[in-house]
């Protein structure tokens, strides 16, 4: 409770929230996390990793990742996400214009191939700064164009910066 009123009250010491393995918090808490961090100007890393957030839970995420423009790590690895709601979290994710690294591997669900390929989708139609993607592929076709266009982001990236110095 102490982290989530620190989110509330915009703490420019907190930079880093982790959640991980509170596998026995309240859904209200987690909603209202989210909610805190949808204008939160200080938190950069977001780890809420194996904490059973569902569906629910998921398009809070989404919601947060449309409004906030400081979260550059995202982590929900191993919760019971459902592919309709994390290929619109992924969507929402990519479209961040400081997000570079997001891991959702792990979930209760299993994800097809055409969910993998909104989730390529998802990389090629956002704002290029997504670098690196925590998801174990099933499917070679999407595996294989994910990893290029994410090369292509950390490419793009290095190069504006070494153009910039």
């Amino acid at each position: 409770e102490d982290d989530l009123k620190r989110v509330q009250e915009q703490d420019p010491n907190m930079t880093k929230l982790n959640w991980n393995n509170l596998r026995e918090t309240p859904i209200g808490h987690l909603v209202a996390l989210l909610r805190a961090l949808e204008y939160n100007s200080y938190v950069t890393e977001v780890n809420i990793a194996n904490t059973r957030a569902n569906d629910m839970i998921g398009q809070c995420i989404s919601q947060t990742m449309k409004c906030n423009d400081t979260i550059q790590v995202l982590n929900i690895e191993s919760n019971f996400i459902s592919a309709k709601t994390m290929a619109d979290l992924v969507h929402e994710a990519c479209k961040s214009p400081v997000l570079r690294e997001l891991r959702i591997d792990n979930q209760r669900n299993n994800y097809g191939e055409a969910t993998e390929n909104l989730f390529c989708e998802s990389i090629v139609e956002g704002s290029g700064m997504l670098q690196k993607l925590s998801y174990s592929w099933r499917c070679p076709g999407p595996r294989q164009r994910s990893q290029v266009l994410l090369m292509k982001n950390r490419d793009n990236l290095t190069r504006l910066k070494r153009n910039k110095n």
